[in-house]
């Protein structure tokens, strides 16, 4: 299942649901979305790739529970 997410320069992105380990919400506003991919730092060091988006941590939530029962929310694609 794919959701449609929004970056904070207004930008409109499709991510994989299978890909998204975890989502944490952002005092500011929005969220940060986790990968099950990493990348590396200057230094070195792997971390889990990441990026930040508008939506909320429970707009979120109920994007993956609706794909996750089968049912079109919205902002989620199907695949």
């Amino acid at each position: 299942m794919w959701i449609q997410l929004t970056k904070n320069n207004g930008e409109a992105i499709l991510v994989s649901s299978a890909r998204i380990t975890h989502v944490s919400a952002r005092q500011v506003g929005g969220s940060t979305i986790y990968l099950d991919s990493t990348t590396t730092d200057a230094n070195g060091t792997a971390k889990a790739r990441s990026f930040s988006v508008q939506e909320a941590f429970e707009q979120i939530q109920d994007m993956l529970r609706a794909g996750g029962s089968g049912a079109k929310g919205r902002g989620v694609k199907t695949s």
